[in-house]
């Protein structure tokens, strides 16, 4: 479950069994938005695609802070690495 005081945000494990895991980079990969954004609360359900180019997509759904009630309080979001980079994920803005 959520840890009351940490955000959520989205980081990278890998596993050769898929029964033990090790953590990929020691910091997330993938941080909630600005306060004015969507998914400023966090970040979450990671669900990523690799494009035909080498780039990932990445799905993931976003939750506003309760005190960000100017627009949408939560959605789903797109980000792109386009360098195939797991640490490279920028925020689409507009529809793709």
């Amino acid at each position: 479950g959520r840890v009351a005081g940490y955000p959520r945000m989205i980081g990278a494990a890998g596993s050769d069994d898929a029964l033990t895991w090790t953590r990929l980079y020691d910091q997330p990969i993938f941080h909630m938005g600005n306060y004015d954004r969507f998914d400023s609360g966090g970040v979450s359900y990671p669900q990523l695609t690799v494009h035909p180019s080498g780039a990932i997509y990445m799905y993931y759904y976003g939750f506003s802070v309760r005190t960000n009630t100017a627009g949408p309080t939560r959605g789903i979001g797109l980000a792109i690495s386009e360098d195939g980079n797991l640490r490279n994920f920028r925020r689409v803005r507009k529809s793709v």
